[in-house]
């Protein structure tokens, strides 16, 4: 080899691999993860919605929810993603809002108390970013949705993150009935944010 590579000694090569993993902690973490089922920590998790009423921009959020990543291997699209919502524990600061949210012109929580997204597709799309495909169901009414997130194991490989938001359309779940249909005091577009810490489980 010529140029600056000439100075490199067998006796050094230990040392550089070592810098090297040490410097990509999650490529280690990832192939030593200790199990194949995660499932959401709450106390350490954010799950949220972001949505136009009367021309400003609001935020609710979703404080009551399960969720699990099962059989997860990197770069495969053989994992599960599970999520499952109670809507009536739904708030966004104003009692009197949240009581219509979850009343039957919205939410209806008391015949839907549920939402689910469930994944059986999780695919890479780069570096820790992945989209999830399967079927987001709200109000009762199910829908193919492509969820993407990013994707973080921590460098001790016993927690794992996952980001991302997404964009619904309220209409086509029904979220909002009668004089509510219309769109103008409430967009139709709303964003789900999330930033959820997911802890390793017993297989």
């Amino acid at each position: 080899m010529t140029g600056s590579s000439s100075g490199w000694r067998p006796a050094t090569l230990p040392l550089l691999a070592t810098l090297i993993l040490t410097l990509i902690p999650s490529a280690a973490s990832i192939a030593s993860a200790p199990s194949t089922r995660w499932k959401a920590d709450l106390s350490a998790s954010r799950l949220e919605f972001i949505f136009d009423q009367a021309g400003a921009q609001n935020t609710g959020r979703l404080p009551d929810f399960r969720l699990t990543l099962s059989a997860y291997r990197p770069n495969s699209d053989a994992a599960d993603l599970n999520v499952t919502i109670y809507m009536a524990e739904v708030e966004t600061g104003e009692a009197d809002r949240d009581g219509i949210l979850k009343g039957p012109d919205f939410l209806a929580v008391k015949e839907y108390p549920q939402a689910k997204f469930e994944a059986n597709a999780v695919v890479a799309r780069g570096r820790d970013q992945y989209v999830a495909s399967g079927r987001l169901t709200l109000r009762g009414v199910p829908h193919s949705h492509s969820l993407p997130l990013e994707m973080v194991f921590a460098a001790d490989g016993q927690s794992l993150r996952l980001r991302g938001e997404s964009t619904i359309h309220r209409l086509d779940y029904g979220i909002g009935q009668g004089e509510w249909s219309s769109t103008e005091w409430i967009g139709n577009e709303v964003k789900v944010r999330f930033d959820i810490l997911l802890r390793p489980q017993p297989d």
